[in-house]
């Protein structure tokens, strides 16, 4: 059996890093896929990309309101069976990425979503990447946020929360998705020990240190209207978690590191 796989990209005046990651969906060997690309009217030459080159792939150019706003129109489109979200310069990691993702849910029938690490990586210093979703901590944590870009979500149980994501965030949108999928009781994670993308440092969230504080109010003030109290447990998880990363207290395995250097690097040559 083969699941359909969405992919949805948007994308504003990013050319050249869309270009980037629909090469990384036109690599893979598994081939039941669609790839949906939101354009919020760029004017850097996007629109003239011939997409009609790419396999499955759909591109639609209209104003919205912001990245999630964004996000919500790309997926009233699509039709496959698991839905993930992979935006312009971020990359999936390697050819078997979206083969492993079937896989692990025909593995995990009862799950609701699958979870796979993310390399954060810095172009200016290669070697010192934070792999999002990696170690012990996010598996004990209580409300912990998962990689946004290696978080896959069946279509039916996307198709429960509306909207999707909060248009009215500009950064947390994502982690109160998950945090509603939790309250709801649909939050039934399969976990894989597999780096599923690759995601620069300079998105939304990471551009600088004002949009670190942006989201994490953000976060406040979302968390206390969706758990009241608990809000502070739910913080509490958040700082316990950037520190975790940023003082780089979790080891990698040498394999896994092996192949995220050797990887980056070859992207890097290739920039």
């Amino acid at each position: 059996m083969q699941n359909k796989i969405t992919i949805i990209s948007v994308t504003l005046n990013a050319k050249s890093d869309l270009l980037e990651t629909i090469g990384s969906v036109q690599n893979q060997t598994y081939r039941n896929f669609e790839h949906i690309i939101k354009d919020s009217n760029s004017t850097d030459g996007t629109s003239e990309i011939n997409f009609s080159d790419f396999d499955n792939t759909f591109f639609y150019c209209n104003a919205d309101k912001g990245i999630y706003d964004g996000m919500n129109e790309a997926f009233r489109f699509a039709k496959g069976d698991l839905i993930m979200f992979l935006n312009a310069g971020d990359r999936l990691f390697d050819e078997n990425v979206l083969n492993l993702i079937n896989n692990t849910f025909l593995e995990n029938p009862f799950s609701s979503c699958l979870v796979g690490y993310t390399a954060q990586i810095n172009y200016k210093n290669i070697s010192n990447f934070k792999l999002l979703g990696y170690g012990w901590l996010y598996r004990k944590l209580p409300y912990v946020q998962y990689p946004h870009p290696s978080f896959v979500l069946r279509n039916k149980i996307a198709r429960k929360l509306s909207p999707l994501f909060d248009p009215t965030l500009s950064i947390a949108s994502d982690y109160k998705q998950q945090l509603i999928l939790r309250k709801i009781n649909l939050f039934k994670p399969a976990f894989s020990e597999s780096v599923f993308t690759l995601m620069p440092i300079g998105g939304k969230s990471t551009e600088s240190i004002a949009a670190y504080i942006k989201g994490f109010w953000e976060v406040c003030i979302l968390s206390y209207r969706l758990y009241h109290l608990r809000f502070v447990l739910i913080l509490l998880s958040k700082v316990v978690l950037i520190i975790y990363k940023n003082l780089n207290l979790s080891k990698y395995p040498k394999d896994i590191n092996k192949i995220v250097i050797k990887k980056i690097k070859i992207l890097y040559e290739n920039l």
